[in-house]
């Protein structure tokens, strides 16, 4: 068994995104805030006496140069997946600690036909992580605690091999004895319990009888007293081995067809919705990878509705998308070339009803698949067919999508910002399953007022100085202001352009309110929006 050790895995991402921060005291905190408490800190914040379980306020206090960062558990989890698939190319069963991100156990029996010595096994091992900008240490062992402690050890110190083979199990002992315990990772509150009573390595840990280890410092800690005595023992658990959901089909001519092209793509999906079946999922997203003889390649993801098996309705989105993202090249294309080679200025080029090419010759076609697993629904005894068919609606947005691209059908999301037009930005709308009751809308005695702003503020025309019949908007489209509300003030945005704004609500003599603000910094009126 090897075990593979990052030490401070969130500390080095965290570092990785910011390099600037290299030779300073870091720390990784759960919240960005002087209450925050400390994960993970390097050696630098080690040397100044800052230990995790601290509030940063306190960290700041022993180092005022200490730097401190968030790291979502997401992007953990996304790295601590890449780094899995990148150690598989050393061993087939690589199993990562639910509790500590990255620490990883593998397999390392029966390689003796693939490399030289374990030694030469566990060095490509460190170039691949030092390749990824990440540094570790690597021990060959015989059991799972015994690596992990010297790892941890290894990879911790200043000095000193980073990778460790382990010839007995006699001599795994006594090097796992003798690993501090403060370089494990334990709970702080137990660490620091046991630094009081003189006990800071393993083997001090382990001259304490197991009951009284429960009974004094709980649960957690007489694991811990029995995984390092070998009392506990667990086989490696690696993580399932997942085959990928590919098809690929090379072409002997360039292909530019988009018909035969959507044959060919039957047959591949066909034999990736064969194996999605067998797994007892449904396919979620479609990627398809062509090649192109005289062009950039191209890839095109499409996203049905909801995860499905339906053949027909995938293929339907693939040549809408294929129709959309080719045919007016294509066509653009071929009519270029032919007003080239035309005789007279005055001919013209008509294309062929359904005609549908590419501008160049597909060489390659490539279709992978995201499948998720899905729960089959009890079917109800009585059929409901509502008015609205929510299933119908969201069908029609995928076809949008697959037409048009996933930037045609959006949703407005509120953010944090100053100013109106900048306190909501548009995203994808991704379909997500529905729960819960379907909404249903209520009578009202009194319809609520809505504000719609311009995406771009209007600018209106100067306010004349004398106005006899009241000041006209919009080029006196809607008459003449009779009545303002305000103003109300808005200012900011010191660190980048200053902005004083004073709003106001018009309203007009056809009864429509508008939504208007003076610019004092600019000198001039604008048209933010109106109120329905």
């Amino acid at each position: 068994m090897a075990c593979v050790e990052l030490p401070a895995f969130p500390l080095q991402l965290l570092l990785r995104r910011r390099p600037d921060w290299a030779g300073r005291p870091v720390a990784v905190v759960d919240r960005d805030k002087p209450q925050g408490v400390i994960l993970w800190a390097n050696e630098a914040a080690r040397e100044a006496r800052i230990r995790t379980g601290m509030r940063y306020s306190a960290g700041l206090s022993l180092a005022r140069t200490l730097h401190a960062g968030e790291v979502p558990p997401a992007e953990i989890e996304r790295e601590v997946a890449s780094l899995a698939e990148r150690l598989r190319r050393f061993s087939p069963d690589v199993e990562p600690c639910r509790d500590e991100p990255g620490v990883f156990w593998l397999n390392a029996s029966g390689l003796s036909h693939l490399w030289a010595s374990l030694r030469e096994w566990a060095d490509a091992v460190l170039a691949a992580l030092r390749a990824g900008g990440l540094r570790g240490a690597v021990a060959v062992g015989f059991t799972r605690f015994g690596t992990y402690a010297v790892a941890r050890t290894a990879a911790t110190a200043a000095t000193g091999p980073a990778a460790t083979v382990l010839q007995d199990p006699a001599t795994e002992r006594v090097l796992a004895g003798q690993a501090p315990l403060d370089r494990l990772g334990i709970d702080p509150a137990l660490r620091d319990s046991l630094q009081k009573l003189g006990i800071g390595t393993v083997r001090a840990f382990l001259q304490l009888p197991p009951a009284g280890v429960r009974r004094r410092f709980g649960a957690d800690a007489e694991r811990l007293h029995r995984l390092a005595a070998g009392d506990l023992w667990a086989p490696l658990q690696p993580l399932p081995v997942r085959e990928p959901l590919v098809a690929r089909h090379d072409l002997d001519d360039p292909e530019t067809d988009v018909s035969r092209l959507l044959f060919l793509v039957k047959r591949l999906l066909n034999r990736v919705l064969t194996r999605i079946v067998a797994r007892q999922e449904a396919l979620a997203e479609l990627t398809l990878d062509l090649r192109l003889e005289r062009a950039p390649a191209q890839t095109e993801r499409i996203r049905p509705a909801a995860p499905t098996l339906d053949a027909a309705q995938l293929l339907n989105l693939v040549r809408l998308r294929l129709e959309a993202r080719f045919r007016p090249e294509a066509r653009l294309s071929q009519e270029a070339r032919l007003r080239s080679t035309a005789p007279a200025p005055s001919a013209t080029v008509s294309g062929t009803p359904g005609e549908r090419t590419f501008g160049a010759g597909v060489t390659s076609l490539r279709v992978a698949a995201l499948a998720v697993r899905i729960t089959s629904a009890q079917a109800g005894l009585f059929a409901v067919r509502p008015r609205h068919d929510p299933a119908a609606a969201d069908r029609a947005l995928a076809r949008i999508r697959a037409e048009f691209g996933d930037e045609a059908v959006v949703r407005a999301r509120l953010v944090e910002a100053h100013l109106p037009e900048a306190r909501f930005a548009w995203e994808p709308l991704v379909p997500s399953p529905r729960s819960g009751p379907a909404p249903a809308p209520a009578d009202t005695a009194c319809r609520p007022l809505v504000r719609r702003i311009h995406a771009r503020p209007v600018p209106l025309p100067p306010r004349p100085r004398h106005e006899p019949d009241g000041w006209l908007l919009r080029g006196g489209v809607a008459g003449h202001v009779e009545d303002l509300a305000g103003p109300y003030l808005v200012s900011g945005g010191w660190w980048r352009a200053a902005v004083h704004r004073e709003y106001y609500f018009a309203r007009m003599r056809d009864g429509d309110v508008l939504w208007i603000y003076y610019d004092r910094p600019r000198r001039r009126w604008c048209w933010q929006g109106r109120v329905e």
